[in-house]
């Protein structure tokens, strides 16, 4: 009984602050999160659009983890999220916020332009293994990608902020995979396809009861 005593009591604390925003005039706000390459791609393209369609439109914007995203939407912090997982994946739900698939895309290679790979084609995972490598954890889709493709990367660099990446790439200190969209907007380095590349699927999250309008013509503008 106090299991569903919290849930309920949570739910009433949500529906109470949706109402307040109402209430209060603040319908043409929108708080948005999303993880670090989508903030780089996908997420300022929806909000220019939206902004462009409903110039009232204030948005507040957020990096954050998987889970902390989530927990933002569930919570009322956030009125809409942008999410990824490995394709390969078992499907991810999370609680109290509806899911709605946006796009898959691959992954690419990214190499110092003197690589000894840089500019030969279509390059394999296993032709990276001996390289050192940079990654946003030791043992996410990079490196269940690796492990994949039957070797266990050198991950010396840890980072999720694409523009370290990039340096540490044209620094010539570490290679890595990139996600196809985020690795075009790179200068300074190598860009390769990868043969049976891993893939990623990009999702948004809405609160699964009370999301705003706005919230639902920002998912809009992302499936634009």
């Amino acid at each position: 009984m106090l299991r569903h005593a919290d849930v309920v009591s949570a739910r009433l604390e949500l529906a109470a602050g949706q109402l307040g925003e109402i209430v209060a005039e603040r319908g043409a706000r929108l708080r948005v999160g999303a993880f670090p390459s989508a903030l780089a791609t996908v997420v300022p393209a929806a909000v220019a659009q939206l902004t462009l369609e409903q110039p009232e439109t204030r948005v507040d914007a957020i990096e954050g983890t998987q889970e902390e995203l989530a927990a933002g939407v569930r919570d009322g912090g956030l009125h809409a999220a942008v999410c990824f997982q490995g394709a390969a994946q078992p499907r991810r739900e999370h609680e109290g916020a509806t899911r709605e698939d946006l796009h898959e895309e691959p992954f690419a290679a990214l190499l110092p332009r003197g690589h000894r790979l840089a500019g030969t084609g279509p390059v394999r995972l296993a032709d990276l293994a001996g390289d050192v490598w940079v990654a946003p954890s030791r043992e996410g889709l990079i490196a269940r990608a690796c492990r994949a493709a039957g070797f266990e990367p050198a991950i010396r660099y840890v980072s999720r902020d694409p523009l370290a990446n990039r340096a540490l790439v044209a620094a010539g200190l570490a290679v890595t995979i990139s996600p196809s969209e985020l690795a075009a907007e790179l200068h300074g380095i190598a860009v390769a396809e990868v043969r049976e590349a891993p893939r990623r699927t990009v999702y948004a999250l809405l609160p699964d009861a009370g999301a705003t309008r706005l919230a639902r013509a920002f998912v809009a503008a992302l499936v634009r």
